[in-house]
C-alpha cells in the first residue's frame, strides 16, 4: 500500500519565530511527499508567496523535523499526485488572509490561494486520508 509522507518542519527563521510564539506548538510549517526519502516536498510558503518544492537541501542545517507516513490506497495516492500536480501548474499564491482567518478563529472561504497545512490537508483528504 502507498504512503504519503507528511513533513513538519521549524526552520527557526523570523517568520517560524513568530508563528511559534503565537502558537506555542514545536513546528509551524508542513509539507506532503510521495517517497520516503523526501526527494520533493510540496507546500505554500511566504518566502516563494505561493506553492513550493521544497528538498531537504532547502532547509537550513539547524532546522527541526517531524516526518509522519500515511497509507492510502492506490487510487488514492494518483489522486493526492494529481491534486499537487494541478495546483502546482495553477500558480496559486499564498494565502495571508486564509491563515489571519486561522489566527482569530473565523471561517475562511476557499479561494485560489493556500497555506501550507491546508494544502496538506487538502492532499489528505484528495487520498482519502
Amino acid at each position: 500500500m502507498p504512503k504519503l509522507y507528511l513533513l513538519a518542519t521549524n526552520t527557526k527563521k523570523h517568520v517560524s519565530r513568530l508563528i511559534t510564539a503565537y502558537t506555542s506548538e514545536r513546528f509551524n510549517h508542513a509539507s506532503v511527499a510521495f517517497d520516503a526519502g523526501l526527494v520533493g516536498c510540496y507546500s505554500f510558503n511566504m518566502g516563494t508567496y505561493g506553492f513550493t518544492l521544497e528538498t531537504k537541501d532547502s532547509w537550513p542545517s539547524w532546522t527541526e523535523f517531524c516526518l509522519y507516513s500515511i497509507e492510502v490506497s492506490e487510487e488514492g495516492f494518483r489522486r493526492a499526485k494529481e491534486y499537487v500536480r494541478k495546483v502546482a501548474s495553477a500558480n496559486y499564491g499564498f494565502s495571508y488572509s486564509g491563515l489571519a482567518s486561522m489566527v482569530v478563529g473565523a471561517d475562511f472561504a476557499a479561494n485560489a490561494s493556500k497555506f501550507c497545512s491546508q494544502f496538506v490537508e487538502e492532499a489528505c483528504v484528495k487520498a482519502g486520508a
